[in-house]
């Protein structure tokens, strides 16, 4: 898989999930307060409007009723004194009075207003949209109209309350914050640690390959359900993982083994050898390669057919086996040609000691089937590293060398067997060999016919 693939796109940088949920709970909390406290205000604001247009009227009614006399006779100076003291008393902003043939009678007007400390035009003009800007009250005298009075309010009222309530906003929002990140981050908590419980398990499964690995539970549904699943998808994961890895084993074993005896075949023992080639090297050690062969193999094939065979090399590989030591290495080159390797050697008489004992070994009868027995032996011969040879396929060739100079020097072998199932005994013995390139001398053993043969011959190593 590409690293691009999981590198952000440029200008779109990610952001943790937590910090994402709890900003737009931040957000959306806060505008519930501001949308709430707008509408509260805006409500408040409307009736306290209507209030204001009450007051207002009252107001004019009570100023036209107090200028009947006033505006009957065409008294200004009284009717001035009228308007200025009852505007004054009450959140007016302006009072013109008309007479009876719609004339200006007097106008007043609010000296705050005069000297510029008017609320702002916007405060003014939602004022008066919220409402009539003029109050008229006709000013009857009798049963006749005999003037008018006009009045326009002053939004000091509603322009506290606007600011009143745009503090108290302020003040809610600024209370909220503390609570709204507490709130969220308890309450994203249960979700984040969850997906981040599942992220870190995803992540440890990618990078490490810990199959073990296991969501845990979550108290919300959907996403317990999801780690269950996930949890689920793992185990199968886990079970295919180890079948691969059993598998890959598996292969790995039969390619660098011998499928019919399960020793180490010719291209394990070439790079193991090397290793331990290498190792000698740098230690100044010694190790011993023995090539060993089956005497008269073919005549067995021959005579008791290539399953008898298989079953002669698949007892030479046990017994071989279990006459070396742990860290020998035994492997099969092909047909019924054996190699050794003992690693590391202390003296020469080593190898030579185990090749007797591997001769012995195939002393006792291979029991074929059908209760048919066969004995067969071995020529082994054997080099020494440094001494024969510096490299792997140096000393293989010595140590084979040997074994067939071994070979040359005995008469041909007649195969000895035994068949219970006919009752007969017509074993025919011939020792074996073993020699080391540096040797130049034998020496023979006796034998009976008991005792199938086994490695008669030794020669001392040249030192």
């Amino acid at each position: 898989m590409s690293r691009a693939r999981h590198e952000p796109e440029k200008g779109h940088t990610p952001i943790p999930l937590a910090k994402a949920l709890r900003r737009a709970h931040v957000l959306s909390v806060a505008v519930v307060v501001i949308v709430s406290n707008v509408l509260l205000m805006s409500g408040g604001l409307i009736e306290l409007r209507h209030i204001a247009i009450e007051n207002m009227s009252l107001t004019a009614s009570s100023i036209a009723y107090t200028l009947e006399a006033a505006v009957v006779f065409h008294d200004r100076a009284a009717a001035m004194d009228i308007v200025k003291r009852i505007a004054t008393a009450n959140a007016v902003e302006t009072v013109d009075v008309l007479d009876g043939n719609g004339a200006p009678f007097v106008s007043w007007r609010d000296a705050t207003d005069a000297a510029g400390a008017a609320p702002l035009p916007i405060f003014a003009s939602f004022y008066h949209a919220l409402g009539p800007s003029q109050i008229t009250v006709p000013v009857v005298s009798g049963q006749q109209k005999v003037g008018e009075v006009r009045l326009r309010g002053r939004p000091d009222r509603e322009v506290a309350f606007i600011l009143s309530s745009a503090a108290w906003i302020l003040l809610c929002v600024a209370v909220s914050i503390p609570g709204m990140l507490a709130l969220s981050h308890r309450m994203f908590k249960a979700i984040v640690e969850p997906l981040g419980n599942l992220a870190n398990v995803t992540r440890q499964v990618r990078l490490v390959r810990a199959w073990n690995q296991r969501v845990p539970r979550s108290r919300l549904t959907e996403i317990n359900d999801l780690a269950t699943d996930f949890n689920a998808l793992l185990e199968e994961l886990q079970v295919w993982e180890a079948r691969m890895q059993t598998e890959q084993a598996t292969l790995s074993h039969r390619a660098a083994h011998d499928s019919l005896t399960g020793l180490p075949n010719r291209s394990f023992f070439t790079e193991r050898f090397e290793v331990l080639l290498q190792g000698a090297a740098a230690t100044h050690g010694r190790l011993a390669v023995l090539y060993v062969d089956c005497n008269d193999f073919k005549v067995i094939n021959d005579e008791y057919g290539h399953d008898a065979g298989d079953d002669v090399l698949k007892a030479l590989a046990s017994r071989m086996r279990s006459s070396v030591r742990a860290n020998d290495m035994v492997a099969r080159l092909g047909g019924d040609e054996f190699v050794i390797v003992l690693s590391p050697i202390t003296d020469v008489q080593e190898p030579q000691q185990i090749a007797l004992s591997i001769a012995q070994a195939m002393a006792d009868p291979i029991h074929l089937g059908n209760a048919r027995t066969v004995t067969a032996s071995v020529s082994v011969g054997i080099a020494v590293y440094p001494e024969d040879g510096l490299d792997s396929a140096g000393l293989t060739r010595a140590a084979d060398r040997a074994m067939y100079e071994m070979k040359q020097r005995k008469p041909t072998r007649q195969l000895g067997a035994t068949s219970h199932s006919e009752g007969q005994d017509d074993q025919r013995e011939d020792p074996p060999a073993a020699s080391h390139t540096g040797s130049k001398a034998g020496a023979q053993a006796d034998q009976t016919a008991s005792i199938p043969p086994f490695i008669d011959s030794f020669n001392s190593p040249a030192n």
